[in-house]
């Protein structure tokens, strides 16, 4: 099989995988708690766009849309798009805006103009794609001069947690082939290569992700007492530890930023 047909091959079977897990993903935000963790998530990457201009964002695979809401509230025009129909459906129920336009789409080749955009963003969705390389050239291609690339995505620095990530995603039908945790190495190796200058890092999310993120996984957890307030003190403590040394790079997340190059 070529690299080419292998690629597609990865790409059909996210799409596949996403038709059915999209009802996963309404029960993952039904709780009080994981709201407040998926806005403590959108706040870590809001947090990390103030130096670019406000006029046009781009929600790379943008999922069921759950950050679509907060770039309306920084950017002029936002963009959400994703090649999973079942996923774009959830994302136009829960936004409706005349400056926000949802539609299906190819990371790996836009279907934009070049330098239409100020920032990309990727949400926890860079590891879903097949062909990370070619979707960073095209994300290069049309962000503007000076414009900015942010990822979150799995934190895989510590080899214990590779490993324990690794062996997840391989047993857990809830995954595809191309999921994996990234290096901070390798995140700034993909931007090198696509012609990006890697920026700055950082890690979040230590104990409130899984008690409040990965509800489809773990439901158990949103039936336990207070699940709201104790999601609430676990972000506040996930705060302090992200700013303690060697500690903080346990993290279970990898926030990274990159940059085109001004003229």
């Amino acid at each position: 099989m070529s690299a080419k047909q292998g690629g597609e091959s990865a790409k059909q079977e996210e799409i596949e995988l996403h038709k059915h897990m999209a009802g996963e993903y309404v029960k993952r935000r039904e709780s009080d708690g994981s709201a407040r963790f998926e806005s403590y998530w959108n706040e870590e990457i809001v947090a990390a766009l103030t130096s670019y201009p406000k006029h046009a964002v781009l929600d790379c695979c943008c999922g069921d849309g759950v950050l679509l809401l907060p770039l309306l509230e920084v950017f002029d025009k936002v963009t959400g798009i994703d090649i999973s129909d079942e996923m774009l459906a959830l994302a136009k129920q829960r936004v409706k805006s005349p400056n926000c336009t949802i539609q299906h789409g190819d990371i790996e080749a836009l279907a934009f103009d070049d330098e239409v955009f100020d920032v990309a963003i990727f949400r926890g969705s860079f590891h879903h794609i097949a062909n990370p390389l070619a979707a960073l050239k095209e994300v290069k291609r049309v962000l503007r001069p000076g414009g900015g690339v942010v990822f979150v995505e799995p934190n895989g620095d510590p080899f214990l947690m590779r490993v324990v990530r690794k062996v997840y995603y391989t047993l857990s039908p809830k995954f595809s082939s191309t999921h994996r945790s990234f290096r901070l190495r390798e995140l700034n190796e993909f931007l090198v290569d696509a012609g990006l200058k890697p920026v700055d890092a950082r890690h979040i999310f230590f104990l409130s992700y899984p008690f409040a993120g990965l509800l489809d996984h773990f439901p158990f957890f949103k039936v336990i007492p207070f699940h709201a307030a104790l999601t609430k003190a676990l972000i506040k403590f996930d705060k302090f530890l992200a700013r303690v040394p060697i500690i903080q790079r346990w993290g279970l997340a990898l926030v990274a930023r990159g940059e085109k190059e001004k003229i």
